[in-house]
């Protein structure tokens, strides 16, 4: 999909599939938003994990 939207100077956009690409760049994120996004992806995974095993 593609749309124009207004964000806010704290945010940015960016494809899923290079995540990895901008976790990797140096001094971009700090040890608290990195704490953040592990907390956010273990949630993730245990939740597709939960369902996969429903299945």
């Amino acid at each position: 999909m593609v749309s124009t939207q207004v964000v806010s100077p704290e945010c940015f956009v960016v494809e899923p599939n290079n995540i990895y690409q901008v976790l990797k760049e140096p001094d971009f994120f700090n040890v608290d938003d990195y704490r953040r996004i592990i907390q956010v992806a273990t949630g993730k995974l245990s939740e597709l994990t939960g369902m996969a095993s429903q299945r």
